[in-house]
């Protein structure tokens, strides 16, 4: 299969058990009116989906309580889930997708033949499918192309 293609269908999978788990999430929120909460973007990583070998890039959830779907999708991909976030060594950018949940791309230096390039990353996270908003990290991407 096409590693674009695959980048797709993984992306949409994962994206779509996200935002299944998140109106669980929503519905007990609601149930709870008046106490605070934090916004996703203030919140770390509590689980990922380490697809270095397979796509070069990892999923990072914060919402959630068991990720009992994130992780069955995980490992049937083949990738490596784990309770805490992905590494951002070696990353070239992020993608900020609904439900909290953030997608990291890497360099030749971490996903060997499987690396995007930032435009690549970009168009994948922007993509009508993901709908996503793209961070470059411009000082690691440099280092990339050495």
């Amino acid at each position: 299969m096409n590693p674009a293609i695959k980048l797709a269908v993984v992306t949409t999978l994962m994206l779509a058990a996200v935002i299944a788990c998140g109106r669980k999430a929503d519905d007990a929120k609601a149930d709870k009116a008046g106490e605070t909460s934090t916004t996703s973007a203030t919140v770390t990583a509590r689980a990922s989906c380490n697809m270095l070998a397979e796509l070069g890039t990892c999923n990072e959830y914060r919402d959630g309580t068991s990720f009992g779907l994130e992780k069955s999708l995980c490992e049937g991909f083949h990738g490596k889930f784990a309770n805490a976030g992905c590494s951002t060594d070696g990353q070239i950018g992020s993608c900020a997708m609904t439900g909290g949940e953030v997608k990291r791309y890497y360099g030749s230096k971490s996903a060997g033949d499987l690396a995007l390039s930032v435009e690549e990353a970009k168009s994948d996270c922007e993509s009508d499918l993901v709908k996503g908003k793209f961070t470059t990290d411009p000082a690691k991407a440099a280092l990339e192309k050495k």
